[in-house]
């Protein structure tokens, strides 16, 4: 799936219930500690109460300037604010589809104030004038003489009915539309343009700074300030390097702008000159201020500045309705990218997660693998990204990767490779390089990669690619696939699966044939994989599914699951783990939906399998079971990352059955070591990580 779906703001369609987190609840799905942050769309502050509208999750309240946040939903019953705004004692909030909202009480509680409006309104904008409440909505605009009690439409002149932005001046008052902007001097009643050397656009944010009215456009045309209230009009972009403006902020000594894609810019008169105020690369959904900080909502949280944006620091402990984009695993450490927070880490199984940024500097990070020591991050726009830290600090590393919009990683020995927008590309010396290995691909994104054996394989819109030679040739192995558009891969022995927006396929001759599996699944749209030993875990846009029997029938696995779009899954330790859209990430012990990979000696596995050691870590020995459907001649070998042997475990005929090994790590030092099995044609290879 495609960044650019995810920045649509219609994108998520999610029914939502708040779980708050217990690090010691184990049955069932929860929602575990983090990553904090999400799609914060709105900000307002009321004396020392901060509010943030936050997408897919409603409303959240901060007494301590934005430390700590707790839901603020009593009776709010829409879970996409738009805007918050500020009038006297009530705070209003606007929502897609859900209408207004109003609060007398801070937040406490909440009352839809609709009476007037159209059937779903969307509300994005509110202003008062004198004793006239004013909502710009998607019909129009709207005037209240009781506070929101009942809405009147007053749109007579108003060209276009989808309303942005409200402001006034004076007995002014002004509406940003997608038509351009308006002005109207007898309280809506009627409305003309106020287009004097404005450009034709769309008016997303409007300020108002003394005499001058400023407005900001959203798609390029940057800021445009007025001082004769709106007949004539002036572009003041001097230094303004991102011109797709969302939202403004003022206080006594200036005012703030945030940005799509640009992070903050701040005048300090009126527009005439902008200098960079920090959040470069982040897109600025709203911002706000009381007496001693300034905030900024972005699409991957929210951060305050004590120095008017000289410095941020992020400030969203207990909203934890990020997008969980990708997964990876090191040992005991678990990693997780959020879509616009960048990576965050843990080592207590979700119980706490830790943001590890610093480096990063772009953080829309799509993807996530590990090679060895180094922990790598793809990302949207800004290429391949390596630590060796444990992600405490991060180095570009894109030479000769000529598309730096990174939809996914996997590795195979010693190549890295990455999936972009313009195709794949192959490293040898883990990102430090890269070279283009595309012959026989299409010229469209590439959703997903995965290896099988000695195979790669590509996902794109126009179905899966094999490659048998490290990305230096590609074939269409497509046949038998319904769907084209590959969203994800999952290999489960001697089986590969494919996810679609229409359901899973499954292929066991590499690709050269597939044949649907989608017996069980209520929800076909499929977006990520899992794997337990045979157990297959699938994540759709609303649910998680088990297969034991490698996807011949699926049965849903989501007791207490209560988000949706599981966009990554991953099997680490006793558990699995699933990152959803808006909700972070969530936790549930395997052995609550599957009995035991090797339950028994007596039975025969339908295919050869390698299961996970346990444990793992490990010190200083550790246990590694493995399948076998029929007698074989079995190595089992242990090898450095150097690709030097340190042990063989087996060699020599074995029964078919289910077998397991003691690995005694005595004598070597710590370290990710590697253990491959071979045996009647079949060869796997997995980690382990040995810990001093």
């Amino acid at each position: 799936m495609s960044i650019q779906a995810v920045l649509h703001r219609t994108l998520f369609p999610l029914a939502l219930v708040m779980i708050m987190f217990h690090p010691l609840a184990s049955a069932q799905w929860v929602q575990t500690n983090g990553p904090y942050g999400g799609e914060i769309m709105a900000l307002a502050a009321i004396d020392s109460h901060l509010f943030a509208g936050v997408r897919g999750s409603g409303i959240y309240h901060s007494t301590n300037s934005g430390k700590d946040w707790r839901p603020a939903n009593s009776g709010f019953t829409n879970v996409y604010p738009w805007v918050l705004f500020v009038d006297g004692t009530n705070l209003y909030a606007g929502t897609e589809e859900g209408g207004a909202f109003l609060s007398t009480d801070i937040g406490a509680h909440w009352t839809a104030v609709n009476a007037g409006f159209p059937r779903d309104p969307y509300v994005f904008a509110f202003a008062r004038s004198g004793t006239n409440l004013f909502a710009g909505t998607r019909a129009g605009v709207f005037h209240s003489p009781n506070s929101g009690t009942s809405w009147t439409p007053v749109n007579s002149g108003l060209g276009n009915t989808m309303v942005n932005a409200l402001a006034v001046i004076g007995s002014d008052l002004f509406a940003g539309t997608d038509g351009g902007l308006f002005r109207s001097t007898d309280d809506g009643t009627s409305w003309t343009p106020s287009a004097t050397g404005l450009p034709s656009g769309s008016v997303y944010t409007l300020a108002v700074k003394g005499t001058d009215l400023l407005a900001g456009f959203r798609w390029g045309e940057g800021v445009y300030r007025s001082s004769d209230s709106g007949a004539t009009w002036t572009a003041v972009n001097s230094g303004l390097n991102n011109r797709y403006v969302l939202r403004f902020a003022s206080d006594s000594s200036g005012l703030l702008a945030g940005t799509f894609g640009g992070g903050l810019f701040r005048t300090t008169d009126n527009g005439a000159n902008w200098t960079p105020a920090g959040l470069a690369g982040h897109f600025a959904w709203a911002v706000t201020c009381n007496a001693t900080y300034f905030f900024a909502g972005t699409a991957g949280g929210i951060f305050r500045s004590s120095d008017k944006g000289t410095s941020w620091s992020k400030v969203d402990s207990g909203i934890t309705h990020s997008y969980a984009y990708a997964f990876a695993a090191n040992g005991s450490e678990l990693y997780v990218s959020a879509y616009a927070n960048g990576v965050a880490r843990s080592t207590d199984n979700g119980n706490s997660w830790t943001t590890i940024n610093s480096g990063l500097s772009v953080t829309t990070v799509t993807s996530l693998a590990v090679m060895g020591r180094n922990l790598l991050a793809g990302t949207f726009d800004g290429g391949v990204y390596s630590s060796l830290d444990s992600g405490s600090s991060w180095t570009a590393v894109n030479f000769g990767l000529t598309n730096v919009h990174v939809m996914a990683l996997a590795v195979s020995g010693v190549n890295l490779f990455t999936g972009t927008m313009g195709g794949v590309f192959r490293s040898t010396d883990e990102g430090a390089s890269w070279t283009a290995a595309n012959s026989g691909l299409p010229g469209n994104p590439v959703n997903a990669l995965a290896v099988k054996g000695t195979s790669l394989f590509a996902g794109t819109d126009n179905g899966p690619f094999r490659s048998t030679d490290n990305g230096a040739s590609w074939t269409a192995v497509s046949a038998g696939l319904s769907a084209t558009d590959v969203q994800a891969f999952g290999v489960c022995g001697v089986y590969l699966f494919v996810a679609s927006v229409n359901g899973i396929s499954r292929s066991s001759d590499d690709g050269a044939t597939w044949v649907p599996v989608n017996a069980g699944l209520t929800d076909k749209y499929g977006l990520s994989f899992a794997v337990s030993g045979s157990n297959v875990f699938v994540g759709t846009a609303s649910k998680v599914f088990l297969s034991t029997n490698y996807g011949t029938t699926w049965t849903a696995a989501d007791a207490g699951f209560t988000s949706t779009w599981i966009r990554s899954l991953l099997v680490a330790g006793p558990h699995l783990f699933a990152g959803t859209g808006h909700d972070g990430v969530w936790r549930r012990p395997l052995s609550e939906m599957i009995t035991p990979v090797f339950p028994a000696e007596s039975r025969i596995p339908r295919m050869f399998a390698l299961d996970q050691n346990y444990p793992n870590p490990f010190n200083p020995s550790t246990i590694i079971h493995y399948g076998l459907p029929n007698h074989s001649h079995v190595t089992l070998t242990v090898f450095n990352t150097l690709g030097q042997q340190v042990a063989q475990l087996v060699d020599g005929e074995i029964d078919a059955g289910y077998h397991e090994v003691k690995f005694d790590g005595s004598g070597l030092s710590s370290g990710v070591y590697l253990y491959r099995m071979q045996a009647g044609g079949h060869m796997e290879t997995k980690r382990l990580l040995l810990i001093r």
